[in-house]
């Protein structure tokens, strides 16, 4: 067990001195989701001011 850890602390440096390492993988995916749930709130928000009578099928909860 210790020489694993030992193993894995020796290869932590390396493996976190690029620039782009896993937080910036975490950011653009994040911003993605973003984006992604903006869209789909335009879409029902176009959708309502196209069709008023549709209110309740378009934005229920449940």
């Amino acid at each position: 067990m210790i020489d694993i850890l030992t193993t894995l602390a020796a290869a932590a440096p390396a493996a976190s001195s690029g620039a782009f390492n896993g937080n910036f993988a975490l950011g653009v995916a994040g911003a993605g989701a973003g984006i992604g749930l903006g869209l789909i709130g335009m879409a029902a928000a176009q959708a309502v001011g196209r069709n008023p009578s549709a209110f309740g099928n378009i934005l229920t909860i449940g």
